[in-house]
């Protein structure tokens, strides 16, 4: 009788990015924090479980009647075990053959897993995943299984031929699952070579798993074992093994034929899919009475019938080989891709004979240019080789979000079409942007850095990833720029030579920046001469600095600061001194003293300067002449008054009369504070009887400072004053009042 036979051939393309589907049993495993799912396969049982926290360790172990058996490299790859790590889960697949399944007469298998996670904190925690699988297919007299860590092949007992040499055993019998395989005999076969035959404990020592079920043989083995050769066919790797059983059947020596083959071949990409090409005919499983009886393909458990290749995926091939297409934009259920940083992932498997398993990641080569030109003032950086299912969601420019419209609104975003399917978005950010980082590197040198984070979104899942890079450019020559000052009769003017890395500075006055809203409030004159711009402060407006006050003359100063526009450190100051004649005047300083010279006479034009006082009659003038006086004195002395004022309506009825005309001067509802003294006037009476000297004084001369309260750090409570600005010099009244009687 031949040994020939025929067999089922079946073609399974599984690409399962995918982590199962509606058949997928999803759980909470016991262990916190950890979800796994389950799902029975055609020849192996699937198990996906999410990645645990950052720091943890996540492992399998087998469970049978025996105890627990950890599932590592070398055991999963003799016992029939795939771990994998895809991303953020961790994929266990076994084999329905794999070696603690409890196997109810080749149609019902039974897998037990202990899911163990050690936790830096926690400790160690598991979980047990238990399921009852039934067999999808029926078995077909030669299966072939190939995973990417072995392959497997299962024989029906039924092909067992007479072998017409000699059996050296003790003549132990197959007739009973679970018989005892150590007295077998392997045969293994190569081109050329001589075949060699050792027991299957010598077998099983060199990496060959050897068992018996109630019906089938099933011999497993890692690729690239000793008798194990690669040979091409229709341009595709084969992976393949000749090998024999031999065992004695009551007074009959047999032999079963365990050849087994896997093609391994790559995915390769065309730009718009993924493609697979396997051979249609595998020569080491092909004998004399080979039969074709079914060719199909799936992808992630779907069969690739006309509904799902309408949906883009593609089937072709001729009697040597098989080509499959899967486009990288499909429906959810098909081609799910997996993103990471810069590289795309697609995971694919290939199911040959029963199944092939291959992994390809694709590389998705974005591609960054900077084309920054530094004489543009400007980062202009390209992003290009996008391809059409990849779309930007959103930018982060050092860490300020835009979403494209937003971006695009702004002007930092512009997207570029190309003729080959594939697009490009550049972006343009000028340095004097807001969202750029600008530091006074070294002296005349300034750096500015842009950080830029691509949100992108890959179709149709909508998944998100990133891709980031990060541009400098230094500008030389580049130096704080300084105003030239000129006195003039009623004040001083500064000058700004024209420079063109203006944005790189902030001038201002104090800490406050100089806009046209400060000079407006302020009183400063602004202007521009050709190309250089200008501002007069008035005398007396707020930033002067007096010194040395005498009726005849005093110093002014007023200094304009510049700064860096991004840290606001004062990089150079800008400060005149000068000489004005005194008339008239009344200074608040920020130490809390008040200085005022005025002429008494415009009051009470037969004053007599001398006999003036403040409230505190103890406090004369510093100075005086025909008809003016000089009063210095400090806020807390001479009688000085506070009021404590404040703008809204509703208080002006108890202080109008003396808050009221500082209105044009502060903000509404903005409180303060007013220091108020009064220079007296001491005159001398006589009658015709008998000359009479009186200390009455029927005329007085009001001055008054007014401080803003958020502005007053301390107001003499350890008897000193400190203000962060001058004050507001209310004007001085010159209309002499008798004091109030009745």
């Amino acid at each position: 009788m031949a040994c020939g036979f025929y067999s089922g051939w079946l073609l399974l393309l599984t690409v399962a990015c995918a982590l199962g589907d509606q058949n997928i049993l999803s759980q909470y495993a016991l262990v916190p924090d950890v979800v796994y799912e389950t799902e029975c396969r055609e020849r192996y049982f699937f198990v996906s479980v999410k990645l645990p926290p950052a720091g943890s360790q996540l492992q399998f172990q087998a469970i049978d009647a025996g105890g627990a058996y950890p599932i590592t490299a070398q055991y999963g790859e003799f016992c029939g075990y795939t771990v994998q790590t895809d991303l953020d889960r961790v994929v266990l697949r076994a084999s329905y053959f794999s070696c603690h399944t409890d196997n109810q007469n080749d149609e019902t298998f039974t897998f037990k897993f202990k899911l163990i996670v050690v936790d830096r904190i926690r400790g160690e925690t598991s979980a047990t995943i238990s399921k009852t699988c039934s067999l999808h297919l029926p078995w077909t007299p030669r299966d072939v299984l190939c995973e990417e860590n072995y392959m497997e092949v299962s024989v029906s007992r039924d092909l067992s031929c007479p072998y017409a040499g000699n059996l050296k055993d003790d003549g132990t019998k197959i007739n009973s699952v679970g018989s005892v395989v150590s007295t077998w005999q392997v045969m293994f076969e190569k081109e050329g070579q001589h075949s060699e035959v050792m027991s299957a404990e010598n077998a099983a020592a060199l990496g060959y798993f050897l068992m018996s079920t109630s019906g089938r043989i099933v011999l497993r083995t890692a690729f690239g074992r000793p008798h194990t050769t690669i040979k091409m066919a229709d341009g595709v790797a084969i992976h393949e093994l000749h090998s024999v059983v031999l065992f004695r059947q009551k007074l009959t020596v047999m032999k079963m034929d365990l050849d087994v083959a896997c093609v391994l071949s790559e995915s390769s990409s065309s730009g718009a899919e993924m493609h697979w090409e396997i051979t249609g005919k595998i020569p080491p499983l092909m004998k004399s009475e080979f039969e074709d009886k079914l060719t199909s393909s799936r992808v992630t458990s779907q069969l690739l019938d006309k509904q799902t290749i309408s949906r883009g995926h593609a089937l072709a091939g001729s009697t040597e080989t098989v080509g499959t297409g899967v486009p990288y934009v499909s429906s959810e259920e098909f081609g799910k891709n997996l993103v990471e940083n810069q590289y795309y992932y697609q995971r694919s498997f290939t199911d040959t004979g029963v199944k092939v398993v291959a992994t390809h990641p694709l590389a998705l080569n974005l591609l960054t240019i900077n084309r920054t030109v530094p004489e543009d003032h400007a980062f202009t950086v390209y992003l290009g080789n996008v391809p059409l299912y990849v779309v930007l969601e959103a930018v982060e420019l050092n860490g300020n979000y835009f979403h494209v419209w937003a971006a695009i609104k702004n002007g930092y975003i512009s997207e570029i079409p190309y003729s080959n399917g594939t697009h490009a978005y550049s972006i343009k950010v000028q340095f004097e942007d807001p969202v750029v980082e600008m530091i006074y590197f070294t002296e005349g040198v300034f750096q500015f850095s842009l950080s830029i984070k691509y949100i992108l979104k890959l179709m149709p899942q909508e998944k998100p990833f990133y891709h980031s890079v990060s541009v400098v450019n230094y500008v030389h020559d580049v130096f704080p720029p300084t105003f030239s000052g000129k006195c003039e009769v009623n004040g001083i003017s500064f000058k700004l030579d024209h420079n063109k890395f203006e944005y790189m500075w902030k001038f201002t006055i104090g800490p406050y920046p100089l806009t046209q809203q400060l000079a407006d409030s302020r009183g400063y004159i602004l202007t521009n001469d050709s190309q250089s711009p200008i501002m007069y402060a008035p005398l007396f407006t707020t930033g002067y600095l007096y010194e040395n006050i005498t009726l005849q003359q005093f110093f002014g100063t007023f200094e304009i600061f510049t700064r860096n526009a991004k840290t606001l450190e004062v990089m150079q100051s800008s400060a005149k001194r000068c000489l004005f004649k005194t008339t008239e005047l009344l200074v608040c300083s920020t130490d809390g003293v008040m200085t005022v010279v005025s002429d008494v006479t415009k009051a009470v034009p037969r004053a007599d300067p001398a006999r003036t006082t403040l409230l505190d009659r103890n406090c004369k003038p510093r100075e005086f002449d025909e008809t003016r006086v000089l009063f210095s004195f400090g806020l807390n002395t001479c009688g000085t008054r506070v009021k404590v004022c404040c703008l809204k309506l509703q208080l002006w009825p108890l202080v109008r009369s003396s808050c009221l005309h500082i209105a044009s001067f502060l903000q509404i509802n903005q409180e303060f504070i007013m220091y108020e003294n009064e220079i007296l006037f001491h005159m001398s009476y006589s009658s015709e009887i008998k000359p009479v000297i009186t200390r009455d004084a029927p005329f007085k001369i009001t001055i008054r400072c007014i401080y803003s309260v958020h502005g007053t750090s301390r107001l003499f409570v350890k008897r000193n004053f400190k203000a962060e600005t001058p004050a507001v010099t209310a004007p001085v009244d010159h209309k002499a009042k008798a004091p109030v009687t009745g």
